[in-house]
């Protein structure tokens, strides 16, 4: 294995690693530890069967139920389609950590690029540990006192806007199941290390704020998610495979490409019991 930084702050691109023959429990408890450190890991020139990345969510834990709002590949219901076509243009064109409406979120992401547009389509990671630390100390002191809520339907709110069919799949989804409060500044559970944990998806109040006095300091911690120094830009290639830490990071999927075919396919793993 050999790891080149992707930043000076977090994420690693690894070479010279088969994702497929992570079989071994030493292997995988390096795995494990390289992600934690890192945060955002990236391997390129994959052959990742849908079989295969089945087994790598596993090595980080039990693998989330399939998403209620989008397809799954066939015979292998944990694996997530994401696809953007001329008829199913870009919609993650928005901070968000994967699913934060849950009490308990997914821990890990892992996502395949399948089919790449020719140009477009880059994803970026913002390290939340690194907002936290670029917080003042009254403000930090501010924060921690503080919990906001995260709500599948506000996270999912454009599906209303755009009146899709997948507005009655919205409607049956159970609201106090996808519905949660989180504390805004909150010890990663591997690490201890702080980490701010709001987005701009999902967080639709703080809890203890009025509106008119909760919306400004949530609007400043988005805004700093979008400063470029917290941050690390991929561009997707064949056979790239990443896995990001869902709670010490946020991502931002460009839609630059559209009308053009991307389709990336993802497992989430749930946090340790």
């Amino acid at each position: 294995m050999r790891l080149v930084p992707f930043t000076a702050h977090f994420g690693a691109e690894i070479h010279d690693y088969d994702l497929t023959r992570v079989a071994d429990d030493i292997a995988a408890a390096n795995l494990r530890k390289l992600l934690a450190e890192k945060l955002v890991l990236v391997f390129r020139g994959q052959q990742l069967t849908p079989e295969a990345h089945v087994r790598l969510g596993h090595v980080f834990g039990t693998i989330a139920p399939r998403h209620p709002l989008y397809d799954h590949v066939p015979g292998h219901e944990p694996i997530m389609i994401i696809r953007n076509d001329k008829d199913h243009p870009p919609e993650n064109e928005v901070w968000h950590s994967d699913l934060s409406c849950k009490a308990h979120p997914p821990a890990v992401s892992i996502l395949h690029g399948v089919t790449l547009p020719p140009s477009g389509g880059d994803t970026l990671w913002c390290n939340m540990h690194a907002v936290h630390d670029a917080l003042s100390q009254p403000m930090r002191q501010f924060l921690g006192g503080l919990t906001a809520v995260h709500d599948f339907q506000t996270g999912f709110a454009y599906v209303r806007d755009r009146k899709e069919e997948r507005v009655a799949i919205l409607d049956q989804v159970e609201r106090e199941a996808n519905r949660a409060r989180h504390p805004i500044i909150k010890p990663h559970p591997r690490t201890g290390r702080p980490l701010v944990y709001v987005n701009e998806s999902f967080t639709s109040h703080i809890h203890e704020l009025p509106e008119h006095e909760g919306r400004p300091v949530l609007r400043m911690l988005f805004d700093m998610v979008k400063n470029a120094t917290f941050q690390m830009r991929l561009r997707w290639e064949p056979g790239t495979v990443v896995m990001w830490d869902n709670m010490a990071t946020q991502h931002f999927a460009v839609g630059d490409h559209y009308p053009q075919v991307r389709e990336m396919h993802r497992v989430t793993v749930l946090p340790a019991a």
